[in-house]
């Protein structure tokens, strides 16, 4: 609320703060194009929803000759209850678990680069900060370590892929982030881009 008077003014006008934290549910498929390095290479973004409904959508991208998966998981889901018809007593956390499972094992033989986002650390920060949400954290998913932040992040992502045969995470890169820091995300992306061009070459039968 801190912001509302500036917002609300008649020459308001969008900080890149106020871009990055705004928030608009995806419903069917988004596509952005844009260009790096000065223009020299064209990228396509092909955003799908997450939300049940829009799973059934998925298919027509995967399906398609894409270079790159990117799953998305917030880190506080942990104890958020999903509230979808089939998975009404598990946590957002647990489903996301599961359709990362999936959608390894169905073989996603054309896209040889996954890459998972464990999307908002400054909450889970926070949480962990307060001792009855750090107790609800390790109950939910079996911590019993220190409330050590890194140690807890550490152990989110191996539990998170435990149940998923090496041979099928060989190419997924794990990343923690936060959308709204616009310097880490710049990092995560140049590295993205490091290990899509390796996988392009892979493929091509080439290597680096």
């Amino acid at each position: 609320m801190e912001n509302i008077d500036r917002i609300v003014s008649e020459d308001y006008v969008p900080t890149d703060d106020d871009i990055v934290r705004a928030r608009q549910a995806t419903v069917g498929m988004s596509h952005t194009y844009f260009t790096t390095n000065e223009g020299k290479y064209e990228w396509e973004l092909i955003d799908v929803g997450g939300q049940g409904p829009e799973r059934e959508k998925w298919s027509a991208v995967l399906d398609d000759q894409i270079d790159a998966m990117i799953y998305f998981s917030a880190l506080d889901d942990y104890d958020t209850y999903s509230g979808e018809t089939n998975d009404e007593d598990k946590t957002k956390m647990e489903v996301s678990k599961a359709l990362l499972e999936a959608l390894l094992s169905d073989g996603l033989t054309n896209i040889t680069c996954h890459i998972l986002f464990f999307n908002k650390n400054d909450l889970f920060r926070e949480q962990l900060e307060n001792e009855e949400q750090f107790n609800t954290f390790s109950e939910k998913l079996g911590y019993e370590g220190d409330n050590n932040y890194e140690e807890a992040i550490e152990y989110v992502q191996n539990w998170f892929i435990k149940d998923i045969p090496d041979e099928l995470i060989t190419n997924l890169k794990i990343h923690v982030t936060c959308a709204i820091d616009p310097a880490l995300m710049e990092a995560i992306f140049i590295d993205i881009k490091h290990s899509i061009f390796h996988s392009r070459l892979s493929r091509g039968g080439l290597s680096i």
